[in-house]
């Protein structure tokens, strides 16, 4: 078995260079996906945590359950290497490169910024002292961005205010960063 693996490790390393010498690119992104349930809908690039109740299961990132970030959902033929792909189940790209719903709901998004879960289901934002990193942003993200669509919402008080929902696309570092961690301030919604 280990084998095997070292083969098909070095099978993925000779398609990239030969890739790269020859200037094709590859259909898939950089990233390795495993197959997990799900209860529900999501979407693509909803990012993930595994759920508190049932084995193999995820459920949609938040900053009550940052704890337990697992990845990004990804479609298996958008991965580099999709282990256990299969009907009734959803690719998590646990590792690479993968595209990520955010909001700017704690500001915009520049290159090299890290990426944490937001009070929105599933949706990242800039980072916020006291959650977990799910990873560093390889795109920007305002409200000029392509695709960006506006959505309303209510703080804690109440009080409604417009916030920004798009893609960029993410380097997937789940845990990294110097605020790690559960607590510290949210954005007041």
């Amino acid at each position: 078995m280990r084998r095997i693996v070292l083969v098909s490790i070095e099978l993925i390393a000779l398609i990239l260079v030969i890739n790269l010498m020859y200037g094709k690119t590859a259909a898939a992104t950089p990233n390795i996906s495993k197959s997990y349930n799900i209860s529900g809908n999501i979407i693509n690039g909803t990012i993930v945590s595994t759920s508190a109740t049932q084995s193999n299961y995820v459920v949609p990132g938040t900053i009550d359950n940052d704890k337990r970030l697992l990845g990004i959902i990804v479609k298996s033929n958008d991965s580099l290497l999709a282990i256990d792909a299969g009907n009734n189940t959803e690719q998590v790209a646990i590792t690479g490169n993968a595209s990520t719903l955010v909001s700017d709901v704690n500001g915009s998004i520049n290159i090299g910024d890290e990426i944490t879960v937001s009070p929105f289901s599933g949706i990242g934002m800039k980072k916020s002292d006291g959650y977990r990193v799910v990873g560093v942003a390889e795109s920007n993200f305002n409200s000029k961005s392509p695709g960006v669509g506006d959505e309303s919402v209510k703080d804690n008080n109440g009080v409604t205010h417009k916030i920004n929902v798009g893609y960029i696309y993410m380097t997937i570092d789940i845990g990294s960063g110097a605020g790690t961690g559960a607590g510290g301030n949210q954005p007041n919604l």
